[in-house]
């Protein structure tokens, strides 16, 4: 009988500990969609592989690939470009999956930091010239024109209200991507020259 749960993740080493919860269940992962998963009751554990390709599944080289995973671990499905693969083993990530993921997040790393340095330039922009608006020039007849809040305000002032956090939470997720890119470059460099594409030369997360 067909399972079907509901998850949302942001993160895909939540994804796996959640399926891997799921596996020592017995439950095998046998199709995915936005937002849902479908498993069977199998005898056994399993544990759980999700892997970025960086382009579609039905591409002839991610095709291959696929068909090299499944000598040892079983495809259970993909998800826009990422591909799900179970064991009942360890379910090892391929030095490949590594390179790629590690790739994924240096890009967006560094999307994230323009965005980053942009709003830290709006940020230094409205602290210069917050000293050198003159409050009373934004109160004399523009009670009618401005929002109620703005009414006797400095407007870069309150415009800080909204690029500060802005440029903290552009900060964090550029930190966070970064970080995330060095560990995964870490681990790829950590693969012998001889490790190939297959499920026996990964490292689990």
């Amino acid at each position: 009988m067909e399972i079907k749960k509901h998850r949302v993740f942001f993160n895909v080493a939540a994804e796996e500990k959640w399926l891997d919860s799921l596996g020592k269940k017995g439950l095998l992962l046998v199709g995915t969609a936005p937002f849902t998963y479908y498993f069977e009751q199998r005898s056994g554990e399993w544990t759980y592989s999700v892997e970025w390709l960086d382009s579609s599944p039905l591409t002839p080289e991610n095709a291959e690939y696929i068909r090299s995973r499944t000598g040892r671990d079983v495809y259970c499905g993909s998800k826009n470009c990422y591909v799900y693969f179970a064991s009942s083993g360890e379910c090892a990530h391929s030095h490949k999956n590594v390179q790629l993921t590690q790739r994924r997040y240096f890009r967006i790393a560094a999307f994230w930091a323009v965005i980053a340095a942009l709003m830290a330039g709006l940020l230094v922009y409205n602290i210069v010239w917050a000293g050198k608006f003159k409050t009373l020039d934004y109160v004399v007849g523009a009670k009618d024109s401005v929002p109620g809040f703005m009414v006797g305000r400095n407007p870069a002032h309150v415009f800080l209200w909204f690029v500060i956090p802005l440029t903290v939470a552009a900060l964090l997720v550029f930190a966070y991507c970064a970080l995330t890119a060095a560990a995964y470059k870490r681990r790829a460099a950590g693969y012998p020259v001889t490790v190939g594409n297959g499920a026996n030369g990964g490292v689990r997360k």
